[in-house]
Protein backbone atom coordinates (compact mmCIF):
# COMPACT_ATOMS: atom_id res chain seq x y z
CA UNK A 1 0.00 0.00 0.00
CA UNK A 2 2.72 2.37 -1.10
CA UNK A 3 -0.12 5.44 -0.82
CA UNK A 4 -1.13 4.77 2.67
CA UNK A 5 2.79 4.71 3.05
CA UNK A 6 3.56 8.25 2.16
CA UNK A 7 0.47 9.28 4.18
CA UNK A 8 2.07 7.63 7.40
CA UNK A 9 5.50 9.22 6.52
CA UNK A 10 4.20 12.44 6.20
CA UNK A 11 2.54 12.52 9.25
CA UNK A 12 5.67 11.22 11.04
CA UNK A 13 7.17 14.03 9.78
CA UNK A 14 4.88 16.70 10.95
CA UNK A 15 4.92 15.00 14.20
CA UNK A 16 8.78 15.14 14.79
CA UNK A 17 8.61 18.96 13.37
CA UNK A 18 5.84 19.43 16.15
CA UNK A 19 8.05 17.75 18.79
CA UNK A 20 11.27 20.27 18.10
CA UNK A 21 9.10 23.18 18.20
CA UNK A 22 8.08 22.87 21.61
CA UNK A 23 11.60 24.03 22.44
CA UNK A 24 10.62 27.52 21.01
CA UNK A 25 7.27 27.80 20.96
CA UNK A 26 5.38 28.61 24.22
CA UNK A 27 3.34 25.70 26.05
CA UNK A 28 0.11 26.94 25.35
CA UNK A 29 0.23 26.75 21.93
CA UNK A 30 2.39 23.62 21.35
CA UNK A 31 -0.16 21.68 23.46
CA UNK A 32 -2.82 22.69 21.63
CA UNK A 33 -1.20 21.75 18.20
CA UNK A 34 -0.06 18.45 19.94
CA UNK A 35 -3.21 16.93 21.25
CA UNK A 36 -4.46 18.24 17.92
CA UNK A 37 -1.79 16.05 16.06
CA UNK A 38 -1.60 13.23 18.42
CA UNK A 39 -5.86 12.30 17.73
CA UNK A 40 -4.68 13.01 14.23
CA UNK A 41 -2.33 10.19 14.47
CA UNK A 42 -4.73 7.89 16.45
CA UNK A 43 -7.25 7.95 14.17
CA UNK A 44 -4.43 7.13 10.99
CA UNK A 45 -2.93 4.69 12.95
CA UNK A 46 -6.19 3.03 13.57
CA UNK A 47 -7.50 3.64 9.94
CA UNK A 48 -4.18 1.71 8.49
CA UNK A 49 -4.50 -0.99 11.46
CA UNK A 50 -8.05 -1.80 10.28
CA UNK A 51 -7.23 -1.78 6.60
CA UNK A 52 -4.26 -3.52 6.63
CA UNK A 53 -6.62 -6.35 8.56
CA UNK A 54 -9.30 -5.90 5.46
CA UNK A 55 -6.46 -6.41 3.11
CA UNK A 56 -5.65 -9.56 4.60
CA UNK A 57 -1.93 -8.76 6.24
CA UNK A 58 -1.20 -11.16 9.23
CA UNK A 59 0.80 -8.81 11.07
CA UNK A 60 -2.27 -6.21 10.96
CA UNK A 61 -4.03 -8.85 13.76
CA UNK A 62 -1.15 -8.16 16.54
CA UNK A 63 -1.05 -4.23 15.36
CA UNK A 64 -4.43 -3.55 15.99
CA UNK A 65 -4.87 -5.21 19.09
CA UNK A 66 -1.41 -4.14 20.64
CA UNK A 67 -2.52 -0.07 20.05
CA UNK A 68 -5.66 -0.80 21.18
CA UNK A 69 -4.33 -1.77 24.67
CA UNK A 70 -2.40 1.64 24.54
CA UNK A 71 -4.78 3.73 23.81
CA UNK A 72 -7.04 2.03 26.63
CA UNK A 73 -4.25 2.70 28.85
CA UNK A 74 -4.30 5.95 28.25
CA UNK A 75 -8.06 6.44 28.48
CA UNK A 76 -7.89 4.86 31.77
CA UNK A 77 -5.22 7.34 32.69
CA UNK A 78 -7.53 10.56 31.32
CA UNK A 79 -10.72 8.79 33.25
CA UNK A 80 -8.51 8.83 36.25
CA UNK A 81 -7.32 12.96 35.94
CA UNK A 82 -10.75 13.67 35.63
CA UNK A 83 -11.65 11.84 38.51
CA UNK A 84 -13.99 9.57 37.30
CA UNK A 85 -11.89 6.48 38.20
CA UNK A 86 -10.53 6.30 41.44
CA UNK A 87 -6.56 6.68 41.79
CA UNK A 88 -4.95 3.62 42.46
CA UNK A 89 -1.78 1.77 41.51
CA UNK A 90 -3.72 0.55 38.10
CA UNK A 91 -5.23 3.45 37.02
CA UNK A 92 -1.65 5.68 38.21
CA UNK A 93 -0.04 3.01 35.50
CA UNK A 94 -2.15 2.08 33.18
CA UNK A 95 -0.37 3.87 30.29
CA UNK A 96 2.96 1.88 31.14
CA UNK A 97 0.86 -0.98 32.08
CA UNK A 98 -0.92 -0.44 28.35
CA UNK A 99 2.78 0.45 26.70
CA UNK A 100 4.04 -2.51 28.05
CA UNK A 101 1.34 -4.94 26.21
CA UNK A 102 1.67 -3.10 22.84
CA UNK A 103 5.45 -3.67 23.07
CA UNK A 104 4.85 -7.24 23.68
CA UNK A 105 1.96 -7.57 21.40
CA UNK A 106 4.35 -5.99 18.77
CA UNK A 107 7.45 -8.00 19.61
CA UNK A 108 5.32 -11.53 18.61
CA UNK A 109 4.51 -9.87 15.79
CA UNK A 110 8.30 -9.41 14.90
CA UNK A 111 8.45 -12.79 15.66
CA UNK A 112 5.58 -13.90 13.55
CA UNK A 113 7.19 -11.87 10.84
CA UNK A 114 10.58 -13.40 10.80
CA UNK A 115 8.57 -16.85 10.79
CA UNK A 116 6.92 -15.94 7.93
CA UNK A 117 10.39 -14.81 6.17
CA UNK A 118 12.21 -18.02 7.35
CA UNK A 119 9.31 -20.03 5.89
CA UNK A 120 9.27 -18.28 2.78
CA UNK A 121 13.23 -18.50 2.55
CA UNK A 122 12.45 -21.97 2.86
CA UNK A 123 10.07 -22.38 0.20
CA UNK A 124 11.80 -20.62 -1.97
CA UNK A 125 14.98 -22.96 -1.42
CA UNK A 126 12.98 -25.64 -2.42
CA UNK A 127 11.76 -24.21 -5.12
CA UNK A 128 15.45 -23.14 -5.78
CA UNK A 129 16.11 -27.16 -5.38
CA UNK A 130 13.19 -28.21 -7.68
CA UNK A 131 13.83 -26.21 -10.22
CA UNK A 132 17.60 -27.26 -10.23
CA UNK A 133 16.77 -30.48 -10.28
CA UNK A 134 13.94 -29.97 -12.97
CA UNK A 135 17.10 -28.56 -15.53
CA UNK A 136 19.29 -31.44 -14.14
CA UNK A 137 16.38 -33.89 -14.99
CA UNK A 138 15.97 -32.34 -18.47
CA UNK A 139 19.91 -32.58 -18.91
CA UNK A 140 19.83 -35.92 -18.38
CA UNK A 141 17.33 -36.32 -21.17
CA UNK A 142 20.40 -35.12 -23.20
CA UNK A 143 23.23 -36.99 -21.31
CA UNK A 144 22.20 -40.56 -19.40
CA UNK A 145 23.25 -40.66 -16.25
CA UNK A 146 24.69 -44.41 -16.71
CA UNK A 147 26.85 -42.88 -18.89
CA UNK A 148 28.04 -40.39 -16.11
CA UNK A 149 28.53 -43.36 -13.96
CA UNK A 150 30.14 -45.16 -16.47
CA UNK A 151 32.93 -41.89 -16.97
CA UNK A 152 32.79 -41.67 -12.96
CA UNK A 153 31.23 -38.50 -13.11
CA UNK A 154 28.20 -37.61 -10.52
CA UNK A 155 26.90 -34.57 -11.97
CA UNK A 156 27.06 -32.67 -15.63
CA UNK A 157 29.06 -30.06 -14.68
CA UNK A 158 32.04 -32.07 -13.48
CA UNK A 159 32.05 -33.56 -17.67
CA UNK A 160 35.08 -32.06 -19.98
CA UNK A 161 35.58 -32.38 -23.17
CA UNK A 162 38.20 -35.07 -24.09
CA UNK A 163 37.27 -37.45 -20.96
CA UNK A 164 36.95 -40.99 -22.28
CA UNK A 165 37.16 -44.69 -20.39
CA UNK A 166 38.21 -47.97 -22.49
CA UNK A 167 35.38 -50.92 -21.88
CA UNK A 168 33.98 -54.07 -22.79
CA UNK A 169 30.39 -53.49 -23.78
CA UNK A 170 27.31 -54.57 -25.54
CA UNK A 171 26.28 -52.63 -28.14
CA UNK A 172 22.57 -52.64 -29.85
CA UNK A 173 22.02 -50.68 -33.19
CA UNK A 174 18.32 -50.76 -34.34
CA UNK A 175 16.87 -48.71 -38.22
CA UNK A 176 13.84 -48.80 -39.40
CA UNK A 177 13.84 -50.70 -43.08
CA UNK A 178 13.42 -48.35 -46.07
CA UNK A 179 12.82 -45.34 -43.83
CA UNK A 180 13.55 -43.00 -46.92
CA UNK A 181 10.36 -44.64 -48.94
CA UNK A 182 8.37 -44.74 -45.62
CA UNK A 183 8.91 -40.82 -44.81
CA UNK A 184 8.01 -40.32 -48.70
CA UNK A 185 4.65 -40.72 -48.14
CA UNK A 186 4.44 -38.53 -44.84
CA UNK A 187 4.30 -34.69 -44.13
CA UNK A 188 7.32 -33.43 -42.00
CA UNK A 189 4.88 -33.54 -39.25
CA UNK A 190 3.88 -36.14 -39.63
CA UNK A 191 7.13 -37.61 -39.88
CA UNK A 192 8.11 -36.52 -36.68
CA UNK A 193 5.04 -37.96 -34.81
CA UNK A 194 5.30 -41.31 -36.28
CA UNK A 195 9.13 -41.30 -35.18
CA UNK A 196 8.15 -40.53 -31.57
CA UNK A 197 5.75 -43.05 -31.43
CA UNK A 198 8.15 -45.47 -32.49
CA UNK A 199 10.93 -44.37 -30.44
CA UNK A 200 8.59 -43.40 -27.13
CA UNK A 201 7.68 -47.35 -27.46
CA UNK A 202 11.11 -48.65 -27.98
CA UNK A 203 12.99 -46.74 -25.25
CA UNK A 204 11.49 -47.62 -21.67
CA UNK A 205 11.97 -51.23 -23.06
CA UNK A 206 16.17 -50.62 -23.42
CA UNK A 207 15.62 -49.30 -19.99
CA UNK A 208 13.82 -51.84 -18.61
CA UNK A 209 16.84 -54.26 -20.05
CA UNK A 210 19.57 -52.17 -17.58
CA UNK A 211 20.32 -50.61 -21.12
CA UNK A 212 20.48 -46.55 -22.12
CA UNK A 213 20.57 -44.71 -25.37
CA UNK A 214 23.70 -43.43 -26.99
CA UNK A 215 21.96 -41.48 -29.14
CA UNK A 216 19.21 -41.45 -31.61
CA UNK A 217 20.18 -41.35 -35.12
CA UNK A 218 17.22 -40.56 -37.42
CA UNK A 219 15.14 -43.57 -37.06
CA UNK A 220 17.99 -45.85 -35.93
CA UNK A 221 18.36 -46.59 -32.12
CA UNK A 222 22.09 -46.60 -31.07
CA UNK A 223 21.67 -48.61 -27.66
CA UNK A 224 24.33 -49.01 -24.59
CA UNK A 225 24.48 -52.01 -22.52
CA UNK A 226 27.13 -52.27 -19.64
CA UNK A 227 26.36 -54.84 -17.86
CA UNK A 228 25.51 -59.10 -18.90
CA UNK A 229 25.16 -59.58 -22.51
CA UNK A 230 21.68 -61.43 -22.23
CA UNK A 231 20.59 -57.87 -21.34
CA UNK A 232 20.98 -56.33 -24.81
CA UNK A 233 19.64 -60.05 -25.80
CA UNK A 234 16.37 -59.77 -24.17
CA UNK A 235 15.89 -55.62 -24.99
CA UNK A 236 16.13 -56.89 -28.79
CA UNK A 237 13.95 -59.72 -28.40
CA UNK A 238 11.34 -57.21 -26.21
CA UNK A 239 11.98 -54.58 -29.09
CA UNK A 240 10.76 -57.03 -32.07
CA UNK A 241 7.84 -57.92 -30.23
CA UNK A 242 6.85 -54.56 -29.56
CA UNK A 243 7.14 -53.79 -33.18
CA UNK A 244 4.65 -55.89 -34.36
CA UNK A 245 1.97 -54.59 -31.28
CA UNK A 246 2.78 -51.16 -33.11
CA UNK A 247 2.08 -52.52 -36.76
CA UNK A 248 -1.29 -53.76 -35.63
CA UNK A 249 -2.24 -50.74 -34.24
CA UNK A 250 -1.42 -48.99 -37.79
CA UNK A 251 -2.86 -51.29 -39.45
CA UNK A 252 -5.90 -50.48 -37.74
CA UNK A 253 -5.22 -46.88 -38.41
CA UNK A 254 -4.89 -47.38 -42.16
CA UNK A 255 -0.80 -47.47 -42.04
CA UNK A 256 1.82 -49.37 -43.78
CA UNK A 257 3.26 -52.03 -41.33
CA UNK A 258 7.04 -51.25 -40.53
CA UNK A 259 9.89 -53.41 -40.17
CA UNK A 260 12.97 -52.92 -37.92
CA UNK A 261 16.58 -54.63 -37.53
CA UNK A 262 18.56 -55.28 -34.91
CA UNK A 263 22.24 -56.16 -34.68
CA UNK A 264 24.25 -56.93 -31.72
CA UNK A 265 27.55 -57.02 -31.03
CA UNK A 266 30.26 -57.16 -27.97
CA UNK A 267 33.42 -55.67 -28.16
CA UNK A 268 36.19 -53.22 -26.39
CA UNK A 269 35.53 -49.64 -27.29
CA UNK A 270 35.89 -45.60 -25.97
CA UNK A 271 33.49 -43.78 -24.23
CA UNK A 272 34.20 -40.06 -23.56
CA UNK A 273 33.29 -36.81 -24.08
CA UNK A 274 34.07 -34.93 -28.04
CA UNK A 275 33.17 -31.71 -29.06
CA UNK A 276 34.28 -27.36 -28.91
CA UNK A 277 34.00 -24.72 -25.47
CA UNK A 278 30.49 -24.51 -26.66
CA UNK A 279 29.52 -27.60 -27.23
CA UNK A 280 30.26 -31.23 -25.81
CA UNK A 281 28.52 -34.47 -26.95
CA UNK A 282 28.83 -37.92 -25.38
CA UNK A 283 29.44 -40.69 -27.86
CA UNK A 284 31.39 -44.15 -28.43
CA UNK A 285 34.06 -44.94 -30.63
CA UNK A 286 35.36 -48.41 -32.12
CA UNK A 287 35.16 -51.16 -34.37
CA UNK A 288 32.43 -52.65 -31.81
CA UNK A 289 30.07 -49.62 -32.56
CA UNK A 290 30.85 -50.05 -36.74
CA UNK A 291 30.20 -54.23 -36.84
CA UNK A 292 26.95 -53.82 -34.70
CA UNK A 293 25.88 -51.58 -37.61
CA UNK A 294 27.18 -53.56 -40.34
CA UNK A 295 25.10 -56.39 -38.37
CA UNK A 296 21.62 -54.97 -38.19
CA UNK A 297 22.36 -54.67 -42.49
CA UNK A 298 22.73 -57.98 -42.59
CA UNK A 299 18.73 -58.26 -41.45
CA UNK A 300 18.37 -56.98 -44.17
CA UNK A 301 19.43 -59.32 -46.27
CA UNK A 302 18.39 -62.54 -44.52
CA UNK A 303 14.84 -61.16 -43.83
CA UNK A 304 15.16 -61.47 -40.20
CA UNK A 305 15.24 -59.53 -37.20
CA UNK A 306 17.55 -60.25 -34.98
CA UNK A 307 21.46 -61.08 -35.82
CA UNK A 308 24.51 -61.34 -33.27
CA UNK A 309 28.34 -61.81 -33.31
CA UNK A 310 29.86 -64.61 -31.95
CA UNK A 311 30.95 -62.47 -29.64
CA UNK A 312 27.85 -61.97 -28.11
CA UNK A 313 26.97 -65.57 -28.09
CA UNK A 314 30.21 -66.58 -26.61
CA UNK A 315 29.07 -64.78 -23.57
CA UNK A 316 25.88 -66.04 -22.84
CA UNK A 317 25.86 -68.12 -20.37
CA UNK A 318 22.70 -70.70 -21.13
CA UNK A 319 21.99 -70.81 -24.74
CA UNK A 320 19.24 -72.99 -24.60
CA UNK A 321 17.44 -70.41 -23.12
CA UNK A 322 16.55 -68.22 -26.43
CA UNK A 323 15.68 -69.59 -29.96
CA UNK A 324 19.54 -69.25 -31.71
CA UNK A 325 20.92 -70.50 -34.63
CA UNK A 326 23.82 -70.22 -36.54
CA UNK A 327 23.34 -68.40 -40.23
CA UNK A 328 26.75 -67.55 -41.51
CA UNK A 329 30.03 -66.56 -41.55
CA UNK A 330 31.54 -62.87 -42.95
CA UNK A 331 34.46 -61.41 -43.71
CA UNK A 332 34.11 -57.37 -42.77
CA UNK A 333 36.38 -54.69 -44.61
CA UNK A 334 38.77 -53.96 -41.86
CA UNK A 335 38.42 -57.01 -39.61
CA UNK A 336 41.27 -59.88 -40.18
CA UNK A 337 38.97 -62.41 -38.45
CA UNK A 338 35.34 -63.39 -40.61
CA UNK A 339 32.71 -62.69 -37.63
CA UNK A 340 30.48 -65.66 -37.34
CA UNK A 341 26.28 -64.26 -37.45
CA UNK A 342 23.44 -66.11 -35.24
CA UNK A 343 20.02 -65.86 -35.62
CA UNK A 344 17.81 -64.93 -32.61
CA UNK A 345 14.23 -66.05 -33.82
CA UNK A 346 12.52 -65.64 -30.11
CA UNK A 347 10.69 -63.12 -31.61
CA UNK A 348 9.23 -64.74 -34.42
CA UNK A 349 5.42 -65.78 -34.81
CA UNK A 350 4.74 -69.07 -33.59
CA UNK A 351 4.08 -71.43 -36.80
CA UNK A 352 7.40 -69.84 -37.67
CA UNK A 353 9.38 -70.34 -34.77
CA UNK A 354 8.58 -74.21 -34.36
CA UNK A 355 8.91 -74.40 -37.71
CA UNK A 356 12.74 -73.35 -37.31
CA UNK A 357 13.00 -76.18 -34.17
CA UNK A 358 11.41 -79.07 -36.37
CA UNK A 359 13.59 -78.31 -38.90
CA UNK A 360 16.98 -77.51 -37.15
CA UNK A 361 19.20 -80.69 -37.86
CA UNK A 362 18.38 -80.48 -41.74
CA UNK A 363 19.22 -76.58 -41.37
CA UNK A 364 22.23 -77.35 -40.06
CA UNK A 365 23.99 -80.39 -42.45
CA UNK A 366 22.54 -77.70 -45.39
CA UNK A 367 25.05 -75.19 -43.68
CA UNK A 368 27.92 -77.57 -43.68
CA UNK A 369 27.30 -78.76 -46.64
CA UNK A 370 27.25 -75.08 -48.00
CA UNK A 371 30.46 -74.09 -46.56
CA UNK A 372 32.34 -77.39 -47.92
CA UNK A 373 31.41 -76.18 -51.28
CA UNK A 374 28.30 -79.00 -51.88
CA UNK A 375 25.98 -76.83 -53.18
CA UNK A 376 24.08 -79.41 -54.84
CA UNK A 377 23.32 -81.10 -51.46
CA UNK A 378 22.88 -77.62 -49.72
CA UNK A 379 20.18 -76.51 -51.86
CA UNK A 380 18.82 -79.91 -51.40
CA UNK A 381 18.63 -79.74 -47.69
CA UNK A 382 17.65 -76.29 -47.91
CA UNK A 383 14.81 -76.55 -50.13
CA UNK A 384 14.05 -79.38 -47.89
CA UNK A 385 13.96 -76.78 -44.82
CA UNK A 386 11.83 -74.76 -46.99
CA UNK A 387 9.11 -76.87 -48.16
CA UNK A 388 8.72 -77.57 -44.14
CA UNK A 389 8.24 -74.20 -43.11
CA UNK A 390 7.97 -71.96 -45.66
CA UNK A 391 8.36 -69.10 -43.54
CA UNK A 392 12.08 -69.78 -43.19
CA UNK A 393 13.45 -66.30 -45.12
CA UNK A 394 17.11 -67.45 -44.49
CA UNK A 395 16.75 -70.90 -46.14
CA UNK A 396 15.13 -68.92 -49.00
CA UNK A 397 17.76 -67.02 -49.30
CA UNK A 398 20.69 -69.79 -49.15
CA UNK A 399 18.64 -71.51 -51.79
CA UNK A 400 19.34 -68.35 -54.01
CA UNK A 401 22.84 -68.46 -53.20
CA UNK A 402 23.22 -71.97 -53.98
CA UNK A 403 21.31 -71.52 -57.18
CA UNK A 404 23.81 -68.75 -58.12
CA UNK A 405 27.21 -70.72 -56.86
CA UNK A 406 26.04 -73.99 -59.20
CA UNK A 407 26.04 -71.55 -61.97
CA UNK A 408 29.10 -69.40 -61.02
CA UNK A 409 31.51 -72.20 -59.37
CA UNK A 410 33.32 -70.11 -57.00
CA UNK A 411 36.96 -72.53 -57.74
CA UNK A 412 39.72 -74.17 -55.28
CA UNK A 413 39.49 -71.01 -53.10
CA UNK A 414 35.89 -71.23 -51.61
CA UNK A 415 36.06 -71.29 -48.23
CA UNK A 416 32.30 -71.19 -46.66
CA UNK A 417 32.85 -67.38 -45.53
CA UNK A 418 30.97 -64.47 -47.12
CA UNK A 419 32.94 -61.39 -47.97
CA UNK A 420 31.10 -57.75 -47.62
CA UNK A 421 33.01 -54.87 -48.77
Amino acid sequence: MPGLDWVLLAVACINLAASLATFAVPYSIIIKIEIALSAITVVLLFFTGFYSLYQGHRAARFYVVAFSFLLVGIFIYVLKTVDILPTNAFTEYSVLFGSAIEVILLSFALADRINIMQKEQAEERLQSIESKQEMVDSFARFVPGQFLNILGKESLVDIEIGEAIEKEITILFSDIRKFTLLSEGMSVNETFKFLNAYLGRMAPLIHGNHGFIDKFIGDAIMAIFPGKVEDAVNAAIDMALEVKIYNKHRKNSGYEPVSVGFGLNFGRLMLGTVGAADRIDTTVVGDTVNLASRIESFTKIFRTPILMADYVYRRIKRPEMYAIREIDSVRVKGKKNPVVLYEVYDADSEETRDGKEATIVPFQMAMVNYKAGNFEDSLELFSEVVQTNPHDTVAQSYIKRCHYLIENPPGPKWSGISRVK
